[in-house]
């Protein structure tokens, strides 16, 4: 199979998002030819909202909304945030193969590709799938062939960019500056909703 010309998916809470991202999609843009790439916004990401708060979806549809405004081949997408309940990929995937008519292309960061056995259905969303994982310094993608079988995974190289959403959060709930990590227009909404304050 071949990416060029097809529509990458990259998934996340985006809580808040980052240059890291902003990267992380641009590489796969041009190095797998994509059309387009998909930013999906999680609605209720079981496996984070199991272990804490997340910041209420329409914030950071809002916040992608602006980080990636402008930015081509970027498309945002609210759909998870739409589905009632908690969001599995493979819902949101088999609506754009059954629309596509052809697979798209699945993008992971090394964190999440290593712990893609836990997720819904693994077996069933890597037969509809094209498998990408964005190749950081130090990231542990597992046994992912075991996952894959003979299917091909695309390797995207990224610049080391040592930012996490969480190490963000924490800094602005200290009241630490985050220039040059998050977008100016993205560090204004966060200021004017009050997100991310330690509570009084």
């Amino acid at each position: 199979m071949t990416t060029r010309g097809g529509l990458g998916l990259l998934g996340g809470t985006f809580d808040p998002p980052h240059v890291g991202h902003l990267v992380a999609a641009a590489q796969c843009l041009e190095q797998l030819e994509l059309a387009s790439v998909l930013l999906l916004v999680a609605g209720d990401p079981w496996q984070k909202s199991e272990r804490g708060s997340v910041t209420p979806a329409f914030h950071r549809v809002a916040m992608t909304r602006l980080a990636f405004e402008g930015v081509p081949g970027m498309v945002v997408d609210d759909r998870e945030v739409h589905r009632f309940g908690p969001t599995y990929t493979i819902d949101t995937v088999q609506e754009l193969v059954d629309s596509l008519g052809e697979p798209p292309v699945l993008i992971l960061g090394g964190d999440a590709a290593a712990g893609l056995g836990s997720w819904h259905r693994t077996e069933d969303l890597m037969g509809m799938v094209e498998l990408a994982v964005v190749d950081r310094p130090g990231a542990q993608t597992g046994s992912l062939e075991d996952l894959v079988g003979n299917r091909a995974i695309h390797h995207v190289r990224m610049p080391p960019i040592d930012i996490s959403s969480e190490d963000l959060r924490v800094r602005l709930a200290r009241g630490g500056r985050v220039d040059g990590m998050i977008s100016a227009q993205v560090i204004a909404y966060i200021g004017s909703h009050a997100l991310y304050r330690e509570p009084q």
